[in-house]
């Protein structure tokens, strides 16, 4: 008898039915590439890094307003009732 030649015969003995496995659905959704992940990551780093800055210098300018008018001295002539 050849070494490999009865794989194709009928088997002796009954075969077994096999488990079926369930896969998630989300192996099947759609990924995005390394690359766009990246540069959509930096995209949104960058947007929040300037909306910080733009906030900082809003905050800077009303600081500086609000100090002018907490820090008058009381004969300040702008600060005089008329």
């Amino acid at each position: 008898m050849e070494k490999g030649g009865d794989i194709f015969q009928t088997p002796e003995r009954p075969v077994g039915k096999s488990k079926v496995r369930v896969v998630p659905d989300v192996y099947f959704l759609p990924r995005r590439s390394i690359p766009r992940t990246i540069a959509l990551y930096a995209f949104l780093t960058a947007a929040g890094v300037g909306a910080g800055m733009l906030v900082e210098q809003w905050i800077n300018k009303q600081v500086e307003n609000d100090t002018a008018i907490l820090f008058r001295k009381k004969d300040d002539p702008e600060t005089k009732e008329t």
